[in-house]
């Protein structure tokens, strides 16, 4: 993976747990970047951007790899970590999914097509 896409994955997870410091009731504790989680976000955004198909894994494929509960954010097409954040905060269930305080463990993948269109995938996991 060139070193600007970990860069971009890297401001994902600052993103995510940004949007986590500032919940208005209660705050969520910021997630901490899995190299499992991470792997299996990328095999999954890589899948999508080669398939050309945006569709979820398999949430009981990432509870083997070790997590109590998982959940799952996907998108395509965004250009920047801001704008699939804007996406997914506008989403009541992807919102939903980053404000979950029994969260503690992020993983995230982006993959571009053959035509260059961006896949992104974000995992979550509580150990």
């Amino acid at each position: 993976m060139p070193d600007y896409m970990q860069e971009v994955l890297g401001d994902l997870v600052a993103l995510h747990n940004d949007a986590r410091r500032n919940k208005w009731l209660w705050k969520a504790e910021p997630l901490v970047r899995s190299e499992l989680l991470s792997q299996y976000a990328q095999d999954w955004a890589n899948k999508m951007a080669v398939n050309g198909r945006l569709t979820h894994s398999s949430m009981s494929d990432i509870m083997k790899l070790g997590y109590t509960a998982v959940a799952e954010n996907i998108a395509y097409g965004q250009k920047s970590p801001e704008e699939v954040m804007d996406t997914w905060m506008n989403s009541s269930g992807h919102k939903k999914n980053i404000l979950n305080s029994k969260f503690n463990a992020i993983g995230c993948g982006l993959s571009l097509s053959s035509n260059g269109r961006p896949y992104w995938c974000v995992c979550f996991g509580k150990v």
